[in-house]
């Protein structure tokens, strides 16, 4: 898993949400930290799990009165770039560290925190690991993907566009193709070409049409702007190449948040692990937006 997120870290993204929130946590996702980070002070250490470039732990620095220290690990290489998070001195990162072998001794930490991130792991390990580093009394609070959020389910639809995509034989491959055949002076090709152009207008119009907002979030009408419009060949090539590479780099992000988020079975082996290492989950809920829609789970509780 961390090869793929390496990347997407190293692009230099604060949140795990790309483009699409290029500063940080707004509204509900933001508001569901700050009863806990208003409490914090001088004597808490904080531990931020999967902490990605620092999202967390910079929104809990937006509060004057945090004055704590923080620990971010990541199991991803990072690239921190965020100039308040970059010139505090009680901040720390530490990057390729598996929660579920934490390199801390035992009750450490006063708090530990954790955003779409907790659920990608091995549970049974990764709270054991957890409740050993935290004080008696210490508290956690994880924000997990729901099942059925408006963040999933909309990426699951992406998901399956891009399988369509990049499935042999598919637009991609075509595409690939019929440029191949463009770009070289071929006599005699031309029913190939027009053939290759069918098919894949056909799988375009397939895909769009059982989700068109998804095809278009898989950036493929833009690439195909890209490798269709006059420039060398080589460009092309090149843009071929970073596409499928990052396609390929999609397809394991996303099916990792399919397999991650919480069902209800899961949210419930969740709670009852927490249960077995002696951490009392105090309240359980969705965080939703104005409307109903479900973004998340929010878990808070202490150590016994």
């Amino acid at each position: 898993m961390s090869d793929y997120w390496s990347q997407y870290w190293k692009q230099g993204h604060l949140t795990s949400f790309g483009e699409d929130i290029k500063d940080n946590y707004t509204g509900e996702l933001k508001g569901a930290w700050q009863k806990i980070f208003s409490k914090l002070n001088k004597k808490d250490l904080v531990l931020d799990i999967g902490t990605g470039n620092g999202a967390l732990i910079a929104l809990a620095l937006e509060n004057d009165n945090v004055d704590c220290q923080f620990v971010g690990i990541d199991y991803a290489a990072l690239n921190i770039n965020n100039k308040v998070l970059l010139d505090n001195n009680t901040v720390s990162f530490k990057e390729n560290v598996s929660v579920e072998h934490l390199p801390f001794e035992d009750i450490k930490f006063t708090k530990v925190i954790s955003q779409f991130a907790l659920e990608y792991t091995n549970l049974d390990k990764a709270i054991a690991e957890i409740s050993r580093v935290l004080l008696p009394g210490g508290c956690f609070q994880f924000v997990c993907h729901h099942y059925s959020s408006t963040i999933v389910l909309p990426n699951n639809a992406i998901l399956k566009a891009t399988k369509e995509i990049m499935k042999r034989n598919g637009p991609y491959q075509l595409a690939k193709k019929l440029i191949e055949l463009l770009t070289v002076k071929l006599d005699g090709r031309t029913d190939e070409k027009e053939s290759l152009r069918n098919a894949l207008n056909e799988e375009l119009a397939k895909i769009s049409g059982e989700n068109e907002a998804a095809f278009y979030a898989t950036n493929f009408p833009k690439f195909l702007q890209g490798i269709f419009s006059k420039r060398p060949k080589d460009e092309k090539l090149k843009i071929i190449e970073q596409f499928g590479n990052e396609m390929t780099g999609l397809i394991l992000r996303l099916d990792d948040l399919k397999r991650a988020a919480l069902t209800e079975v899961r949210k419930t082996e969740l709670i009852e692990l927490c249960k077995k290492y002696g951490l009392y989950v105090e309240d359980c809920k969705l965080v939703q937006q104005g409307d109903g829609s479900i973004l998340a789970y929010k878990i808070y509780g202490s150590k016994s």
